[in-house]
């Protein structure tokens, strides 16, 4: 087979652009291809097929909706958060899509996610350790998660941990080597490591099973064993029927679950042996994703919509939608977009890369990768593995990856009702029976290109920071130590912010456990190349009035007993003057530097005489309002040979609630010296740039005052037409005032406009990250008072017996934790619930 693409793979993008990465579907649009059977979003199908096999109540073809119609099933359930955890990382038109409940939160809850969501893909591996590092914590992690949401009867929670579980396993087979031996091809991961069974040769002893020892009572005696029956012939050689013996259980996928022994039980003789484990043996890896290709062996592969996606976007939220790509590190699409900035025509054709054409409106990006996504990238990727047999078809090889993905989905659920029967049931009496079959509740519309539409509940787990369970999974350094011990435990520390107005502080809160301090903050955005609107619109407010957000803490040796919470607010006066003025000195080097970039807007056609600035802080300001009239302010600006000028202006300022409303009123510009020559003239035509700032408000507004015609020595022209400024400025903050002087000479008004547009640019864009940290500083100082609404700690270890369970109970607290202040919260119980691991 020379051509593994079917023949109309490809497909047009539409309206609505899909998934960008991982199991995505045949068509870029709508998933499914009308000449690809079985085609849609791969993830989606993958769950919901090895849902419905593990008998989860599944959708029945062309039923009414709320009667098994497709999207209101419990496995459509775990399908949507398998396939939308892509969605949160990589789809802009999810987070901005007005008609589903998408914009600006929706985006800063994805950006808040991306840290974990980005580990629950089994990409950036490079060696075997790694690889069953990661199976540890997606399958300890999802059933720590089970416990979690049993004990809150949390469905949509278990569903959020199963789904997004699932997405990891089945990327598994897509983005490693798996697939590229014919011995592997055959075998999921469970059944690989299974092993097989071994039975002692010897009769079971008359003896009794193990016993528990009571605690404080030390283990119950040895006894000798009975005398050992004779030994029959090799060839004859089988258990006695007669003897009675337990059961055998085995530690593999085909033989049920594991003989559990407590460590403080007395052994019996007869214990099932294992045959070795293979998996250590073998050199498997993952494709490089995330990461740079010489931190790996091989690329993931990276596609991409090319600018129809953008031009999907309402105009108004392109530019927030491309600096969020270059935030989260999505650089190469949004240098796409840059590019086909201003240009109405349709994108070229991509170019075929190992001769294989990606669908219309999708970029390839170079280096081609290993991953088996769908069949079209499955030929693009195909060349690039090292596969055992070089004539197996590339549809061949994504058809063993699928099916390989369906089968673990299937197997897992199945140890999952195994855990749900014995640890969940006794915990939250049917829980498990209602995660499996309960309907999902006020479901979207489906259509050709959301097939499985949202539901409110499911968006929550994403979206709400007190949920997140996908966090039990995630939790670790990422790519791992291939050396991490798989006894490490966490915590999820739950914390909510009084309701209560002011209680919400900006301080920094640490929590220490363990003898370890962790400072939480999900979402400090900070981005040389964004302006400061947008880091701060993108950023989590973690401890906001009202609010509840979950936190995952550690590894730890062992189980802490308590958590302590520190406030770490800094003191007021000196810190924020000082934070003020680096503020006000970054400004006063940006309107310095500037000055030669704007005379190449107007060819020099205009000649710069200079610039100047002058600034009020907080005291100054509460000065003016106090004192009844404005304070005289004035900026000098000496040009030399250009000349010299004053301008002159009064500021007012008047109390606004815990603010100051202020207003900037221009009065006279006075030349001081006129240039020494002036294209054969004796007088001067000067113009100002003039440009007024708050930035703890967010305010900045510019204006041109002049030119001004016959401008001679110790001549003024009056300023005062031009409106006052007014401004808001905010507690603790201050207002600043910068001038660029120009001499008029042939510019247009046109050029004039262009150079404020660039003055002002530049200021609001180069000083972004100052601002952003005088923000901190300022809300640091000025609101370092937390008040915490309640506390509650979940402790969990991802091992092959996963232990997990409520250390600390929610508690309500209402009580303020004062700047530089700490409250410690022992823990009120151990956790209860140890689950052995069928599979591993």
């Amino acid at each position: 087979m020379t051509d593994d693409r079917r023949a109309g793979v490809p497909g047009r993008l539409r309206d609505v652009p899909g998934l960008l990465s991982t199991f995505g579907g045949e068509d870029p649009v709508a998933g499914a291809h009308p000449d690809v059977p079985d085609s849609g979003w791969y993830h989606e199908l993958i769950t919901r097929a090895g849902a419905v096999a593990a008998g989860w109540s599944a959708p029945a073809p062309g039923g009414a909706p709320g009667s098994g119609a497709v999207g209101s099933t419990a496995a459509d359930a775990i399908a949507w958060h398998a396939d939308y955890l892509d969605s949160y990382l990589y789809n802009p038109l999810w987070w901005f899509g007005p008609t589903t409940g998408g914009g600006l939160s929706r985006l800063g809850a994805a950006l808040m996610a991306r840290p974990a969501l980005v580990t629950l893909h089994f990409d950036d591996l490079t060696s075997t350790a790694q690889i069953r590092t990661m199976w540890r914590r997606y399958l300890g992690g999802t059933v720590a998660a089970l416990v979690w949401a049993a004990e809150r009867d949390d469905v949509a929670g278990a569903r959020n941990a199963i789904g997004t579980g699932l997405h990891a396993m089945q990327d598994f087979y897509s983005h490693s080597n798996w697939v590229d031996s014919a011995d592997r091809r055959t075998k999921t991961w469970f059944e690989a490591g299974a092993g097989r069974p071994l039975v002692h040769e010897l009769p079971w002893p008359d003896r009794q099973l193990p016993v528990p020892v009571r605690p404080g009572a030390g283990r119950p005696p040895r006894q000798p064993p009975p005398p050992r029956p004779p030994r029959p012939p090799r060839a004859n050689r089988r258990p006695d029927p007669s003897v009675s013996r337990p059961p055998v259980q085995g530690l593999g996928w085909h033989l049920g679950p594991p003989q559990v022994v407590d460590t403080g039980m007395e052994l019996g003789l007869r214990l099932p042996l294992v045959g070795s484990d293979p998996r250590p043996g073998w050199d498997l890896y993952t494709g490089m994703y995330e990461h740079g290709l010489q931190h790996g062996f091989k690329p993931h592969g990276k596609y991409a919509f090319d600018c129809t996606l953008f031009r999907a976007l309402p105009a108004g939220l392109r530019d927030p939608a491309v600096a969020a790509l270059s935030f989260i590190g999505m650089t190469d699409l949004a240098a796409r977009w840059r590019q086909c900035t201003g240009d109405t025509a349709a994108p070229a054709t991509p170019p075929a890369l190992a001769g294989i054409p990606a669908p219309p409106g999708v970029l390839v990006l170079a280096p081609t990768g290993i991953a088996l996504d769908n069949q079209w990238m499955a030929a693009i990727s195909r060349p690039n593995r090292a596969l055992d047999d070089p004539g197996i078809a590339a549809t061949d090889l994504f058809a063993t990856a699928r099916g390989l993905a369906t089968r673990t989905t299937t197997q897992w659920l199945e140890e999952l009702a195994r855990i749900a029967a014995s640890t969940l049931e006794p915990i939250n009496p049917g829980f498990w029976a209602r995660v499996t079959t309960q309907p999902r509740s006020a479901v979207g519309t489906a259509s050709t290109m959301a097939p499985n539409p949202e539901s409110p509940a499911d968006i929550a787990q994403y979206e709400d920071p007190a949920r997140q369970p996908f966090q039990f999974l995630s939790a670790g350094q990422y790519p791992p130590d291939p050396a991490e011990t798989a006894d490490a435990w966490w915590l999820r520390v739950t914390l909510g912010t009084s309701s209560r107005p002011l209680s919400g502080t900006n301080a920094d809160i640490v929590l220490r456990a363990g003898g370890v301090d962790f400072l939480l903050d999900h979402g400090r955005l900070r981005s040389p190349s964004g302006s400061w609107s947008e880091n701060r619109l993108l950023e989590w407010d973690d401890f906001e009035a009202g609010s509840r957000t979950a936190y995952v803490v550690g590894p730890f040796a062992a189980l802490p007993s308590e958590i302590t919470l520190r406030n770490q607010a800094a003191s007021a006066g000196a810190v924020l003057a000082a934070a003020w003025d680096g503020l006000v000195d970054t400004v006063a080097g940006i309107i310095e530097a500037v000055g030669d970039l704007l005379l190449t807007l107007v060819g020099g056609h205009a000649d710069l005489v200079g610039d100047g600035r002058a600034s009020w802080g907080w005291a100054d300001l509460q000065r003016v309002a106090g004192q009844g009239f404005p304070d005289q302010g004035s900026i000098l600006v000496d040009g030399g040979p250009e000349g010299r000028y004053r301008l002159s202006f009064d500021v007012w300022a008047s109390p606004s609630g815990d603010d100051l409303y202020c207003q900037v009123h221009f009065r006279t510009l006075t030349c001081l010296k006129e240039s020494d020559w002036d294209r054969g003239t004796t007088e001067d035509e000067p113009f100002v740039l003039a440009l007024v700032t708050a930035p703890a408000s967010g305010f900045l507004q510019s204006l041109i005052l002049g030119p001004y015609s016959g401008v001679d020595t110790g001549e003024f022209r009056t300023t005062s037409s031009v409106p006052p400024v007014l401004t808001t400025v905010a507690r603790g903050s201050g207002l600043i005032v910068a001038i660029q002087v120009f001499e008029s000479d042939d510019e247009s008004p046109s050029a004039r406009q262009q150079l404020l547009a660039a003055f002002a640019g530049r200021v609001a864009s180069d000083g972004a990250n100052e601002r952003s940290a005088f923000l901190d500083t300022l809300g640091t100082t000025l609101a370092p008072d937390w008040r915490i609404g309640d506390v509650e700690v979940f402790a969990f270890r991802r091992n092959a017996v996963v232990e997990a369970g409520t250390v600390l109970p929610r508690t309500a607290v209402e009580a303020w934790l004062e700047a530089g202040r700490e409250r410690t919260f022992p823990f009120t119980q151990p956790p209860r619930h140890a689950i052995a691991l069928g599979v591993s």
